[in-house]
């Protein structure tokens, strides 16, 4: 069976935004059936969803990028100056947490030396000025979303650092890898 069909799809809640793609259907036989979609809205080509992104006003304004394939490792670095911590050392209280943005649902991920998921590691060297969190084995329902590190003098609530980083995670299509 071999034929084209078009149409048009709107893809967007608010009324005052309309983003629109076209869908093309090539039918190449009976159980083969490729899916293009392409933008055409020339004002908006941006897909509205309910995932982060740097313009989105929950995301904090100075969150670091950071994309990769599902199954790799990533680094995120929490670096400060250790002197910061003066008197207050023994008082710091050290944590990453995450925001899934398709759960919008936000959890710890690690607190000061501990990791709170099997996948994750902590690189915890407070004298080095260090408390970098590595995510093994990425996973877009896991990792996709804000990461957000903080170092808090316990008791008083001031944040001595704070480091985001927007993770988005790159899902591999099965059998497009080559492409």
């Amino acid at each position: 069976m071999s034929g084209r069909a078009n149409t048009q799809t709107q893809l967007s809640d608010n009324p005052t935004t309309t983003h629109t793609l076209a869908f093309s259907f090539l039918f190449l036989t009976d159980i083969s059936l490729f899916l293009l979609f392409f933008p055409i809205s020339d004002a908006d080509s941006r897909i509205h969803s309910s995932s982060s992104s740097p313009n989105d006003p929950t995301t904090p304004p100075n969150s670091i990028p950071k994309d990769a394939q599902e199954g790799e490792t990533i680094l995120l670095e929490c670096r400060f100056d250790p002197s910061l911590l003066g008197r207050d050392a023994d008082k710091a209280v050290y944590y990453w947490h995450r925001t899934n943005q398709g759960l919008s649902k936000t959890e710890p991920a690690a607190i000061n030396d501990s990791p709170l998921d099997r996948n994750y590691r902590v690189d915890f060297s407070p004298e080095a000025g260090r408390y970098d969190l590595r995510v093994d084995r990425a996973n877009y329902e896991r990792d996709n979303g804000l990461f957000q590190c903080k170092i808090v003098i316990g008791g008083t609530g001031t944040v001595l650092k704070e480091a985001n980083y927007l993770v988005t995670i790159l899902s591999k299509f099965w059998g497009f890898e080559d492409c």
